[in-house]
């Protein structure tokens, strides 16, 4: 699949996909595209904006996109091999406290818990939450023998996060 038009045209590598009320988002290993969701053709690359790091992005290897308003005006996060960016207004901003993280995996509490961040995410090395904003951050401690080699994040039904790990035990 091919989204967006040359020089800056993206050819495949999709990560993941998202779909808003307004857009259909597609992250990729160079950059994000987006169309409309009323695109009655969206196969047509030149139907697609494409956004890198020359857009606002913190790395064009996006490894996840996470809604935080849908509705009109959608408001999205990026998750990036650098950090995070949120999409709202037609910008890209980078959040700041996050730049240089190389993001493997998110995952959010729905509805979010009383005491709790209700947003994770992980780097290779470490589980982070957010909370109170985007650039409101603690890096927790998981057990030692999972704290290095992060692979992936779920959370379950009572908000338990599982974490998976390159580790061999």
């Amino acid at each position: 699949t091919r989204y967006g038009t040359s020089p800056n045209q993206i050819i495949g590598n999709v990560t993941c996909i998202l779909l808003t009320y307004e857009h259909i988002w597609v992250g990729t290993r160079n950059g994000v595209a987006s169309t409309p969701i009323g695109n009655a053709n969206p196969s047509v690359p030149e139907s697609w904006i494409v956004y890198t790091t020359i857009d606002g992005l913190p790395s064009n290897q996006i490894t996840g996109l996470i809604p935080l308003i849908l509705g009109p005006g959608d408001v999205i996060e990026a998750a990036t091999a650098m950090g995070f960016a949120r999409y709202e207004a037609a910008v890209w901003n980078i959040d700041s406290s996050t730049y240089g993280l190389n993001v493997v995996d998110w995952a959010k509490i729905d509805p979010p818990c009383f005491d709790c961040s209700g947003f994770f995410f992980i780097t290779p090395a470490g589980l982070y939450a957010r909370g109170g904003g985007p650039s409101s951050m603690n890096q927790e401690t998981p057990n030692s023998n999972f704290s290095s080699n992060l692979t992936s994040l779920t959370i379950g039904k009572d908000s338990d996060i599982y974490l998976g790990s390159a580790n061999d035990g």
